[in-house]
């Protein structure tokens, strides 16, 4: 697992920023599909709508690629880089649920912005947990930290 992540920590700004492009991307295409059927599961006789947890996954992995992006670039920055991804991540967040409105089909949904607003909180809050362990020498590589 240490592996896992001294490989994730020593990649460079480009690799964060081309995968945040490409959420991104998958996010609004997705959102933009007409009629998309909302998963529901049954538990213990309790229907659980299965989007939530999906929006919630969605955007707490783009909050976290943005933070790792931008952390990249410029280490010495991290709180204005999460204050920004979150102001940013929610802007986004919540410009689609309204983007929903104009495609045939799909709803405006107070409990998915919540989704997705909690899913930037989250991504930004374990990416900033991540990074400030690496810089401060948590997450080594024989001995040096490596970002």
């Amino acid at each position: 697992m240490a592996k896992l992540f001294l490989y994730f920590i020593s990649r460079d700004a480009r690799y964060y920023r081309n995968f945040f492009w490409i959420w991104l991307s998958l996010i609004l295409f997705v959102s933009s599909l007409p009629d998309l059927p909302n998963p529901d599961v049954t538990v213990s006789g309790r229907e659980i709508r299965v989007d939530h947890l999906i929006h919630w996954f969605q955007y707490m992995t783009l909050a976290f690629l943005m933070v790792s992006w931008q952390f990249k670039k410029a280490p010495s920055f991290l709180r204005k880089i999460i204050f920004y991804t979150l102001v940013i991540g929610i802007a986004i967040a919540v410009g689609d649920e309204y983007h929903q409105l104009l495609i045939p089909g799909r709803s405006f949904s107070y409990m998915d912005m919540l989704s997705n607003t909690l899913g930037v909180i989250t991504g930004v809050f374990l990416a900033g947990l991540l990074w400030g362990l690496a810089t401060k020498g948590k997450l080594q590589k024989n001995g040096k930290t490596e970002l």
